[in-house]
This record gives structure tokens, sequence and C-alpha cells, in this order.
């Protein structure tokens, strides 16, 4: 994904991303139990990384001004930045105040687009104009944004310490005596009965249209 002038296009590359995980997952859950891992597991990295890349652009887009669905300019009003680097480097100079702005911003430069607290910072510190979707979007329950960043880290790491953070996920979910951490992503959650991966695949996209709106 990439920033663009229409918010809700993006929402929409979002979305149809997000989509195309959902089938994977679907369509893994009639086969077998390490061949369902498999799916978890690439879903699980995809869609936290597809969240990091919405999030990334949607801010780009704003500070180099875009339209919301409702026609309205949002746009951040105190600094705004001609081109994809122009906005990096405002980026930059919010999230490290006293430092150097580096000619290009390189990948290491950037801040952590998964957390909420760089996308309140960035509505805050630039006064971006649609702050109220922001505000809308962040009312959204944030645990599963959260326990599906320890998901990906441990599918990505899969160390006894990012196994031991899934173990906690799981007590503190209500996930018992399950066979392998892998499945915490997969087991159906209470209210609603349905597991982690997906409840977090329907809430980032509910954020997404609303950030957009």
């Amino acid at each position: 994904m990439r920033p663009c002038h229409k918010l809700p296009h993006l929402a929409l590359m979002y979305e149809e991303r997000i989509n195309r995980l959902v089938a994977v997952l679907a369509a893994s859950a009639a086969t077998p139990s390490n061949r369902r891992l498999e799916a978890a597991s690439f879903v699980t990295l995809e869609a936290v990384n597809a969240w990091e890349m919405f999030v990334r652009s949607y801010c780009l887009s704003i500070i180099m001004g875009a339209r919301s669905a409702s026609g309205a300019l949002a746009v951040a009003t105190r600094q705004r930045g001609a081109d994809p680097e122009a906005s990096l480097r405002i980026v930059f100079s919010v999230a490290n105040p006293g430092k150097a702005i580096p000619t290009n911003v390189t990948h290491r430069d950037e801040p952590d687009w998964y957390d909420r607290q760089v996308l309140i910072m960035l509505s805050s510190h630039l006064a971006f104009s649609n702050a109220s979707s922001v505000g809308a979007a962040l009312r959204l329950p944030e645990a599963d944004f959260r326990d599906m960043r320890t998901m990906r880290n441990f599918f990505a790491h899969k160390s006894e310490s990012t196994a031991d953070k899934v173990r906690r996920l799981s007590r503190r979910r209500g996930l018992l005596n399950l066979r392998s951490p892998h499945f915490a992503v997969l087991q159906p959650l209470a209210p609603a009965r349905r597991s982690l991966a997906e409840q977090f695949l329907k809430a980032s996209v509910q954020a997404a249209k609303i950030l957009a709106s």
C-alpha cells in the first residue's frame, strides 16, 4: 500500500488484502493441523504487516493532503509534506524531537507504525483535521490488536520468551489446554466464538473504514 489522495481508496485496498487472508484462513479450516498452523502463521504475519503498512500510508497521505469519504480535506494542519519523502522527514522530526533529520529516512528511522501511540502522536502534534475519525477508530477494543502482535512475534521468532507471552495471553483469554502456543490464534474466543485471527481481521477493517470516513 502506498499513500494516496483518497482515503476511502486506501481503506478499500486494505480491505481487499485482508479479504484474501480471510479466504486463506477459511480454506485451511478443514485441513490437517499442520496445514492449519502454516495458514495461521502466514495470516498472522501478513495481517500485522498489512496493518502497519496501512497506518503508514494513511499518515503520509494526510500529511501530504487527502480527501475523506465525505469529501472533506484530511490534512496535517501544522505541517504539510510535498511528497512521501518529505512527509517521512516530518514524521521523523515529530517522533525524534531534537535529533538531526536525515536527508533520506530509512526503514530503521521510521516509527513503529503498529503502535497506536504513533498515530495518536502524529494526529496530535500535526493537528490532523480529521482527528475525530482517528479518535473513533482508537476507541475500538485494543486487546485484539495487542494480542495479534504477540502472536506475530511468536510466529516470527518462536523463542521460549515469545512462547511464554503467548501462554500468558492464552490464560488471560480463557484458552486452556492448548496443545501448542501455535493454536492460540485459531481457538474460538468467548463471547463471539471467533478466533483471535478472525476478530483482528474484522476489527482492523472496521478501523480502516472509520479512519477513512
